[in-house]
């Protein structure tokens, strides 16, 4: 399938905040030319955004502010194995961890202690995603190997199985808003939607072929409303957008960092906001793109101090924080409407925060790392 959608591509939004003891901040936006349209394939060229550099005066510019952040809890993964993917339990009263070792564990978040396991012995690589279902009666976790598993949360019992026709690496999975379908990513370039009733996959999409051959998909999203489902490319700078119902890719969403082009470059995490106005996507390069998704514009690019790459975007639940964890151990806390960092959760002992999630009441902000740690960090004076 080739892309038959709308294609944007981004001009790159950097805000710089400057700061010193004895000069007021200066926040700095600078806007370099991109442009937006169709795919060439599609008849159309594209149009020329506006190119600008907007300077914010001092007397103007948003008080900056730092928070303290208290880490309230620390738990091992019993195998201390790298822990891939963190979840809650929609009611907040479950947090789920999968690790390389094939397994999920299950938290009781009020007592912090594991209350089951969930155990596929399918490959030494393990678990790469988890997600919880709407409800949060089911849990689905997939695997390296290709399969993707659907476990019931109450009984911890596995009532389905599903196979990833071409045994690629299952590297993503979520649940659709209304509970009913369950997308899954692999490392071969394609999404599956799958009938949760009758455990059938009842669509394919397809990636096109990038620069490096076909990207995997790194991550998916449903949009709140069901119908659109994102997907980040693991392998070059593309977002796509599919539509749901159509089953046909909706748009492209294309971001160039030029300094980062000699490297690897891939979309790595995705995340909406909880009202569905913008989609986050996080990068290897340390950046995190924000789109206004209803129009596709690029409204902010979120640069992180230092960082090797963004393995994890998540939102808090009003919408307001965004958090984003590094390949350096480090977990950034940032304003939305200053596009500031308020607070930085630092794990000095770790080789990278592998994945990232707000407790549904937004008090709590679990991280989990390369060396098989979660930590519990106490956000509730965030906002």
């Amino acid at each position: 399938m080739g892309y038959s959608g709308e294609r944007v591509t981004a001009p790159v939004l950097i805000a710089v905040v400057l700061a010193a003891a004895a000069v007021a901040a200066a926040v700095v936006t600078v806007v370099t030319l991109g442009t937006t349209g169709k795919h060439p394939a599609a008849g159309n060229t594209g149009q020329h955004l506006a190119l600008g550099v907007v300077s914010v005066p001092a007397a103007n510019a948003p008080a900056m502010r730092t928070v303290s952040v208290p880490k309230i809890a620390e738990l091992a993964d019993p195998a201390s194995k790298n822990v891939n993917s963190v979840a809650f339990s929609p009611d907040g009263k479950i947090m789920a961890t999968a690790d390389e070792n094939s397994r999920t564990y299950l938290w009781d978040v009020a007592t912090r202690r594991r209350i089951a396991t969930l155990a596929d012995d399918y490959s030494s690589q393990g678990v790469i995603a988890a997600a919880f279902s709407p409800d949060g009666k089911l849990i689905a976790t997939s695997h390296d190997v290709g399969i993707t598993t659907v476990w019931d949360v109450a009984t911890h019992a596995r009532i389905a199985t599903l196979t990833d026709p071409g045994s690629k690496s299952a590297d993503a999975v979520a649940f659709s808003p209304d509970g009913k379908l369950l997308a899954t990513g692999d490392a071969n370039g394609h999404v599956y939607l799958w009938d949760l009733a009758t455990r059938g996959r009842i669509a394919t999409f397809t990636n096109s072929p990038g620069p490096l051959g076909v990207p995997g998909v790194a991550a998916v999203a449903f949009s709140p409303d069901g119908r659109t489902l994102v997907t980040a490319d693991d392998n070059d700078d593309r977002t796509v957008l599919w539509d749901v119902a159509t089953r046909h890719r909706a748009a492209v969403l294309v971001t160039s960092d030029s300094a980062c082009q000699a490297g690897f470059v891939g979309e790595v995490s995705v995340a909406f906001s909880p009202d569905g106005k913008t989609l986050a996507v996080g990068d290897s390069c340390a950046l995190t793109y924000l789109w206004n998704f209803a129009t596709r514009v690029l409204i902010g690019t979120l640069a992180e101090p230092a960082s090797n790459g963004e393995f994890a975007v998540t939102f808090s639940a009003d919408g307001r924080t965004l958090a984003t964890g590094d390949a350096d151990g480090d977990t950034y806390l940032w304003d939305l409407a200053t596009r500031t960092v308020v607070a930085t959760l630092a794990d000095r002992a770790s080789q990278g925060v592998q994945t990232a999630a707000f407790s549904p009441d937004g008090k709590t902000l679990a991280t989990g790392d390369a060396n098989g740690l979660i930590y519990l960090w106490d956000v509730s004076k965030v906002h």
